[in-house]
């Protein structure tokens, strides 16, 4: 057994950093983040995962195909449960990329760069788990199509919802915005109408008008009215 000791780190730490027990708190612990900036991406993010990698749990329990012979395989983590199929650790990156995807479709965001990253990020994912010899070939391709197809589901039954949810944070948004920016357009309307005051002052011709007036009123008033 020849294997690369970079690529063995690699592996090791998709193992751990995409497992059951990291996984769901790095996801949580970034969508809570991402709450206070919208509440519309952080819940569509995290639901959407969620409901993508849980979906698998019901295949390994009706498949119930053992682990690939560690022996054979030389596989580099123990795994003994009957849980091989399909892949949980691809099921999170794929359900983790197609629900990005899909709450900024539902946005009405472009997806280009999603996919660039994302599909590379399945594949190095998928890579690492066959690298390690803890699944078979199929466990992985069959993840990936379950977590996305059942995002996918997800997104039609939910999307209105979701939806809703984005407009609503989009009009409060605005309100918000609109709300404190307008003392500060009061301010500037007040300091330009003052500025026209002001200069009108300094003109001669306005002077000169001011003068008429004023003099016409004193002719018109009359000595006993001074």
């Amino acid at each position: 057994d020849h294997r690369d000791a970079v690529l063995t780190w690699l592996a090791r730490f998709v193992n751990v950093g995409f497992g059951p027990l990291v996984a769901p708190v790095l996801l949580l612990v970034s969508c809570a983040i991402a709450w206070r900036r919208s509440r519309f991406a952080a819940v569509g993010v995290a639901g959407l995962t969620i409901i993508g990698w849980l979906s698998v749990a019901m295949g390994k329990v009706l498949v119930h195909r053992m682990r690939p012979p560690a022996a054979t395989v030389h596989a580099l983590v123990v795994e003994t449960k009957p849980d091989s199929y399909p892949s949980g650790h691809t099921a999170f990156a794929a359900a983790l990329v197609f629900a990005v995807a899909a709450t900024m479709l539902l946005a009405h965001h472009p997806t280009r760069t999603v996919w660039l990253v994302g599909v590379p990020f399945i594949v190095i994912v998928a890579a690492s788990r066959l690298y390690l010899g803890a699944h078979y070939l199929s466990d992985v391709i069959a993840s990936a199509v379950f977590a996305g197809g059942t995002v996918l589901i997800a997104v039609a039954v939910a999307g209105p919802w979701l939806l809703r949810l984005g407009k609503r944070e989009e009009s409060t948004t605005d309100g918000w915005n609109n709300s404190t920016a307008r003392p500060d357009a009061d301010h500037r309307e007040q300091a330009e109408y003052d500025g026209e005051a002001k200069a009108s002052t300094h003109r001669p011709g306005v002077r000169a008008r001011r003068r008429i007036v004023r003099w016409r009123g004193l002719r018109l008033a009359g000595p006993s009215d001074r």
